[in-house]
């Protein structure tokens, strides 16, 4: 990534030693990865946010407004309003009518949360909970920018498309704890005041009891919604390489047999597309293991990690070491070494799909920029490593 440009911004007229009229030009000079990462974040954030197909707007329109909303927010309320002990004191009541007033403005309040609230800022909707838009100069997003800016180049620009994810879930997380906060507390109580004035005349045993009963659906309601709104733990997940592994061995029914992690770290727990990857590297050559390996041998990973300095990511070198079957070693040794002689291409990929080896070797690449996965074969057993970069949870963060 470039790292500097310079740019003419003007001229000034100075007076030099010699007492004579001179004009310099004046010239600007700026880090152009950190412009770069921060166009490149904020129309990632943007997508992230309003695109219609994966974006926080398309969850909004199939959890809130075809209806959901409606159903959620009315059903316990309903549910009250038509218990039949309650109806003596309902039908036909002056009490009745003012629960229906307030009913009626409760229905309305949901189809403004629908419509008003739960959508992303614009001009037309100012009062939307949410903000497609990033603000640089604000210390969350400024923080978070730079971080993003120094962990590339640290690691590379390999590692874009996944830190930019991380980085719009941080940026979107406030957001969504804000409006969880918001509908749980501040939305409840507006309701339940409103539910107080409409009823502030009528403080029989029954009716105060119809409205003990509609004060816990509103809360129970409203709590709901708001739970609605948090960072996704699917996908995000952390989990170690030991426990990668046992995931594994489960897979293929091997709890009894299970795989011995051996290393520094082994216990360190990742996150993010990071344990997807790990994953899908450590599902393909343990299965190669345990398929094509000496029947019943130990199936062994061996692991060192290396944090990356002032940055939330750890470069892993993972290798599986398994025991040669007797009889058809060589052709086995032979179809590893063809698999990564093989040259693939991104294009390969999308068009074939890759399995086995070949597919540990895209991931490997997408991740540091070459294939990083070799073999080495010493006498009856073989190991089979790779090295990527993995981001470790939140507490083992160095910055």
């Amino acid at each position: 990534m470039p790292a500097l440009t310079a740019r003419l911004t003007g001229s000034k007229n100075v007076v030099t030693s010699t007492g004579k009229q001179a004009s310099i030009d004046i010239v600007e000079i700026g880090a152009t990865d950190a412009y770069l990462v921060e166009r490149i974040a904020t129309e990632a954030f943007r997508e992230f946010c309003v695109n219609n197909e994966f974006g926080i707007e398309s969850y909004l329109g199939r959890r809130i407004r075809h209806n959901t909303l409606h159903g959620v927010m009315t059903q316990s309320v309903d549910a009250v309003l038509q218990k039949s002990e309650f109806e003596p004191v309902i039908k036909g009541t002056p009490f009745g009518a003012a629960l229906k007033s307030w009913q009626s403005g409760f229905n309305v309040f949901v189809e403004r949360m629908r419509k008003e609230f739960l959508q992303f800022r614009t001009d037309a909707r100012p009062n939307a909970l949410f903000n497609s838009d990033i603000d640089p100069s604000e210390t969350v997003t400024m923080r978070n920018l730079q971080q993003l800016v120094h962990t590339l180049r640290v690691s590379g620009a390999e590692m874009l498309d996944e830190l930019i994810v991380t980085f719009c879930w941080r940026q979107i997380g406030p957001q969504l704890e804000s409006a969880s906060s918001h509908i749980r507390v501040k939305m409840m109580q507006e309701m339940t005041q409103q539910l107080d004035q409409a009823l502030q005349r009528f403080n029989g045993p029954e009716e105060l009891k119809v409205k003990s009963a509609l004060e816990n659906a509103i809360a129970s309601v409203f709590a709901q919604v708001a739970s609605w709104f948090q960072v996704p733990q699917t996908g995000f997940v952390p989990a170690s390489i030991a426990e990668i592994c046992n995931i594994i061995d489960i897979e293929h029914g091997r709890s009894s047999t299970p795989t011995k992690v051996e290393g520094e770290r082994e216990h360190t727990k990742y996150f993010g597309i990071s344990v997807h990857r790990l994953y899908d590297c450590l599902a393909v050559l343990l299965g190669n293991a345990f398929k094509h390996g000496q029947t019943g041998s130990a199936v062994t990973v061996r692991m060192t990690t290396a944090p990356v300095q002032t940055t939330n990511l750890h470069v892993l070198n993972v290798a599986v070491c398994s025991s040669l079957p007797a009889s058809g070693a060589n052709e086995r040794i032979a179809r590893v070494r063809a698999a990564l002689d093989f040259s693939e291409t991104g294009h390969d990929m999308v068009t074939e799909g890759f399995s086995g080896i070949k597919k540990v070797k895209f991931i490997t690449r997408l991740n540091e920029g070459e294939s990083t996965v070799k073999a080495t074969v010493d006498g009856d057993k073989i190991e089979i490593s790779f090295q990527l970069k993995a981001e470790v949870v939140d507490e083992e963060m160095s910055y």
